[in-house]
């Protein structure tokens, strides 16, 4: 008889469990950070009109 070696379940292996507050979260995010990057873009080209004045 053959010993049976019994794997145990890993990170890589393990469903991800999606909750509804999670997706909210995620859905939120991005919008935030198109957002934000929009602000950052339009400060840089102000600072950069500034200096070429």
């Amino acid at each position: 008889m053959r010993d049976v070696k019994i794997l145990q379940p890993t990170i890589a292996t393990q469903s991800v469990r999606f909750s509804e507050a999670n997706s909210l979260y995620e859905m939120d995010r991005a919008p935030q950070e198109v957002t934000s990057a929009i602000i950052e873009a339009q400060s840089l080209a102000r600072t950069r009109e500034r200096t070429l004045d």
